[in-house]
Protein backbone atom coordinates (compact mmCIF):
# COMPACT_ATOMS: atom_id res chain seq x y z
CA UNK A 1 0.00 0.00 0.00
CA UNK A 2 2.94 2.30 0.46
CA UNK A 3 3.40 2.35 -3.29
CA UNK A 4 0.06 3.78 -3.98
CA UNK A 5 0.52 6.26 -1.32
CA UNK A 6 3.73 7.69 -3.13
CA UNK A 7 2.18 6.73 -6.54
CA UNK A 8 -1.28 8.95 -5.06
CA UNK A 9 1.31 12.12 -3.83
CA UNK A 10 4.59 12.18 -6.24
CA UNK A 11 2.32 11.38 -9.64
CA UNK A 12 -1.19 11.90 -8.94
CA UNK A 13 -2.13 12.04 -12.81
CA UNK A 14 -0.64 8.57 -13.36
CA UNK A 15 -2.65 7.69 -9.67
CA UNK A 16 -5.80 8.81 -10.99
CA UNK A 17 -5.50 6.87 -14.30
CA UNK A 18 -5.06 4.01 -12.70
CA UNK A 19 -7.75 4.51 -10.20
CA UNK A 20 -10.17 5.47 -13.21
CA UNK A 21 -9.08 1.95 -14.87
CA UNK A 22 -9.32 -0.38 -12.19
CA UNK A 23 -12.94 1.20 -11.41
CA UNK A 24 -13.67 0.67 -15.36
CA UNK A 25 -12.33 -2.87 -15.33
CA UNK A 26 -14.48 -3.79 -11.80
CA UNK A 27 -17.87 -2.22 -12.56
CA UNK A 28 -17.80 -3.78 -16.70
CA UNK A 29 -16.49 -7.04 -15.27
CA UNK A 30 -19.76 -7.10 -12.54
CA UNK A 31 -22.11 -5.80 -15.21
CA UNK A 32 -20.81 -9.14 -17.55
CA UNK A 33 -21.24 -11.44 -14.42
CA UNK A 34 -25.14 -10.38 -14.19
CA UNK A 35 -27.13 -13.39 -14.83
CA UNK A 36 -29.91 -13.59 -17.34
CA UNK A 37 -33.42 -13.65 -15.97
CA UNK A 38 -36.76 -11.89 -16.23
CA UNK A 39 -36.29 -8.53 -14.49
CA UNK A 40 -32.91 -7.92 -16.13
CA UNK A 41 -33.90 -8.79 -19.63
CA UNK A 42 -37.24 -6.29 -18.92
CA UNK A 43 -34.64 -3.65 -17.75
CA UNK A 44 -32.73 -4.04 -20.51
CA UNK A 45 -29.65 -5.38 -19.21
CA UNK A 46 -28.98 -8.33 -21.13
CA UNK A 47 -29.50 -6.70 -24.55
CA UNK A 48 -26.87 -4.15 -23.36
CA UNK A 49 -24.83 -7.13 -22.65
CA UNK A 50 -24.83 -9.00 -25.65
CA UNK A 51 -24.46 -5.72 -27.32
CA UNK A 52 -21.48 -4.96 -25.56
CA UNK A 53 -20.29 -8.71 -26.20
CA UNK A 54 -21.28 -8.00 -29.96
CA UNK A 55 -18.72 -4.65 -30.11
CA UNK A 56 -16.00 -6.69 -28.84
CA UNK A 57 -16.21 -9.65 -31.39
CA UNK A 58 -16.72 -7.25 -33.87
CA UNK A 59 -13.82 -4.89 -32.94
CA UNK A 60 -11.66 -8.75 -32.68
CA UNK A 61 -12.55 -9.86 -36.16
CA UNK A 62 -12.57 -6.36 -37.88
CA UNK A 63 -8.99 -6.21 -36.68
CA UNK A 64 -7.83 -9.44 -37.96
CA UNK A 65 -9.69 -8.57 -41.60
CA UNK A 66 -7.50 -5.50 -41.48
CA UNK A 67 -4.34 -7.55 -40.36
CA UNK A 68 -4.30 -10.24 -42.79
CA UNK A 69 -3.69 -9.97 -46.51
CA UNK A 70 -6.42 -8.72 -48.84
CA UNK A 71 -9.43 -10.44 -50.53
CA UNK A 72 -8.80 -9.45 -54.00
CA UNK A 73 -12.19 -9.17 -54.26
CA UNK A 74 -13.23 -12.85 -54.23
CA UNK A 75 -17.21 -13.68 -54.63
CA UNK A 76 -18.39 -16.83 -53.04
CA UNK A 77 -20.96 -19.71 -54.99
CA UNK A 78 -23.32 -19.67 -53.04
CA UNK A 79 -25.13 -22.81 -52.80
CA UNK A 80 -28.25 -23.71 -50.26
CA UNK A 81 -28.29 -27.24 -48.55
CA UNK A 82 -28.09 -28.93 -45.07
CA UNK A 83 -25.13 -30.28 -43.41
CA UNK A 84 -24.72 -33.70 -42.54
CA UNK A 85 -21.69 -34.32 -40.17
CA UNK A 86 -18.11 -34.02 -39.95
CA UNK A 87 -15.73 -36.48 -41.64
CA UNK A 88 -13.15 -38.25 -39.86
CA UNK A 89 -10.60 -35.87 -41.61
CA UNK A 90 -12.66 -32.52 -40.11
CA UNK A 91 -14.31 -31.59 -43.12
CA UNK A 92 -17.89 -30.58 -43.20
CA UNK A 93 -19.96 -32.69 -45.26
CA UNK A 94 -22.82 -31.10 -46.80
CA UNK A 95 -25.92 -31.93 -49.21
CA UNK A 96 -26.61 -29.51 -51.62
CA UNK A 97 -28.99 -29.89 -54.94
CA UNK A 98 -27.01 -30.68 -58.31
CA UNK A 99 -29.57 -30.66 -61.03
CA UNK A 100 -32.83 -33.13 -59.72
CA UNK A 101 -30.80 -34.78 -56.83
CA UNK A 102 -29.01 -34.12 -54.01
CA UNK A 103 -25.38 -34.46 -53.85
CA UNK A 104 -23.27 -35.27 -51.00
CA UNK A 105 -19.86 -33.21 -50.86
CA UNK A 106 -17.15 -32.74 -48.35
CA UNK A 107 -15.87 -28.89 -47.81
CA UNK A 108 -13.02 -27.10 -45.67
CA UNK A 109 -14.40 -25.16 -43.10
CA UNK A 110 -13.04 -21.81 -44.28
CA UNK A 111 -10.50 -19.58 -41.92
CA UNK A 112 -11.21 -21.84 -38.89
CA UNK A 113 -8.88 -25.04 -37.59
CA UNK A 114 -11.00 -27.58 -35.81
CA UNK A 115 -9.47 -28.99 -31.96
CA UNK A 116 -12.55 -30.85 -31.21
CA UNK A 117 -13.54 -33.37 -33.95
CA UNK A 118 -16.09 -34.69 -31.83
CA UNK A 119 -17.69 -31.49 -29.95
CA UNK A 120 -17.85 -30.16 -33.97
CA UNK A 121 -19.88 -33.26 -35.39
CA UNK A 122 -22.21 -32.28 -32.10
CA UNK A 123 -22.79 -28.88 -33.03
CA UNK A 124 -23.47 -30.10 -36.86
CA UNK A 125 -25.87 -32.77 -35.66
CA UNK A 126 -27.84 -30.09 -33.64
CA UNK A 127 -27.93 -28.28 -37.08
CA UNK A 128 -28.14 -30.75 -39.71
CA UNK A 129 -32.52 -30.35 -40.45
CA UNK A 130 -31.94 -26.40 -40.40
CA UNK A 131 -31.25 -24.89 -43.92
CA UNK A 132 -28.38 -23.76 -44.49
CA UNK A 133 -26.45 -20.91 -46.95
CA UNK A 134 -22.87 -21.99 -48.05
CA UNK A 135 -20.29 -19.48 -49.31
CA UNK A 136 -18.03 -21.58 -51.30
CA UNK A 137 -14.29 -19.91 -51.49
CA UNK A 138 -11.36 -21.63 -53.81
CA UNK A 139 -13.62 -24.63 -54.35
CA UNK A 140 -13.92 -26.10 -51.13
CA UNK A 141 -13.48 -23.38 -48.29
CA UNK A 142 -17.20 -22.40 -47.18
CA UNK A 143 -18.47 -19.99 -44.89
CA UNK A 144 -21.78 -21.76 -43.08
CA UNK A 145 -24.59 -19.41 -42.45
CA UNK A 146 -27.39 -20.91 -40.25
CA UNK A 147 -30.60 -18.90 -39.59
CA UNK A 148 -28.49 -15.72 -40.95
CA UNK A 149 -25.54 -16.29 -38.32
CA UNK A 150 -22.07 -17.73 -39.36
CA UNK A 151 -22.23 -21.44 -37.83
CA UNK A 152 -17.81 -20.69 -38.25
CA UNK A 153 -18.32 -18.88 -35.42
CA UNK A 154 -20.89 -20.68 -33.70
CA UNK A 155 -17.68 -23.51 -34.05
CA UNK A 156 -15.18 -21.19 -32.51
CA UNK A 157 -17.56 -19.84 -29.21
CA UNK A 158 -18.29 -23.10 -28.09
CA UNK A 159 -14.53 -24.03 -28.68
CA UNK A 160 -14.93 -26.71 -30.64
CA UNK A 161 -12.81 -24.55 -33.35
CA UNK A 162 -10.32 -21.98 -33.15
CA UNK A 163 -9.42 -18.96 -36.27
CA UNK A 164 -6.92 -20.06 -38.46
CA UNK A 165 -3.95 -17.89 -36.98
CA UNK A 166 -2.53 -17.42 -41.04
CA UNK A 167 -5.65 -17.22 -43.21
CA UNK A 168 -5.23 -17.37 -46.64
CA UNK A 169 -7.67 -13.96 -46.86
CA UNK A 170 -9.82 -11.94 -44.77
CA UNK A 171 -13.37 -13.01 -46.13
CA UNK A 172 -14.53 -14.63 -43.75
CA UNK A 173 -12.80 -12.61 -40.87
CA UNK A 174 -15.02 -9.60 -42.92
CA UNK A 175 -17.97 -11.72 -42.51
CA UNK A 176 -17.82 -12.39 -38.85
CA UNK A 177 -17.26 -8.71 -38.60
CA UNK A 178 -19.85 -7.31 -40.29
CA UNK A 179 -22.21 -9.81 -38.27
CA UNK A 180 -21.37 -8.68 -35.44
CA UNK A 181 -21.11 -5.58 -36.15
CA UNK A 182 -24.86 -5.76 -37.25
CA UNK A 183 -25.75 -6.94 -33.56
CA UNK A 184 -23.84 -3.95 -31.94
CA UNK A 185 -26.41 -2.06 -33.90
CA UNK A 186 -29.46 -3.73 -32.99
CA UNK A 187 -30.38 -4.86 -36.77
Amino acid sequence: MEFLENLRYDRPVLFRILVVTTSLVVMGSAFAALPENDFFRTIGVTKAQKRCGALYRAAFWHTRAVLHQESDGMKPRVVYGNMVGIDKNGQLVILTPHGDKFVHSTVRLADTALVDLYGAAASVAKESTADARFDIYNDDEVVVWVRSAPFNVKLIEEGHAKPDPRPPTNIVDKAFAAYYWRIWKGD
